[in-house]
């Protein structure tokens, strides 16, 4: 199961706060294209999505599929060098 760190569920909800307009019904899904890497869209939720809440709102939208490729992963928030960051790593047993 993916699991998703207190700081990443803040910026999650900062971000989406500040991109969502009036629509209250979008949050911020976790793609990952043929590559196997991942990104982040706003997204309206569809039915079978794991849904990540914060502060009462959906901050992450999770496609079935998508949290099978990302498996026992960890989404991180960090700051390097000024840069502010999520980072999605392998889960550390």
């Amino acid at each position: 199961m993916l699991y998703v760190t207190d700081q990443a569920k803040e910026m999650l909800k900062a971000a989406l706060l500040a991109n969502r307009g009036e629509d209250r019904d979008l949050g911020i899904r976790l793609l990952v294209n043929d590559q196997g890497e991942f990104g982040l869209v706003l997204d309206h939720s569809g039915p079978d999505d794991l849904v990540v809440e914060h502060s009462g709102l959906a901050v992450l939208l999770i496609d079935p599929g998508v949290a099978e490729a990302a498996g026992e992963a960890v989404i991180d928030y960090r700051e390097e060098a000024g840069e502010a960051a999520l980072v999605i790593e392998p889960h550390a047993a």
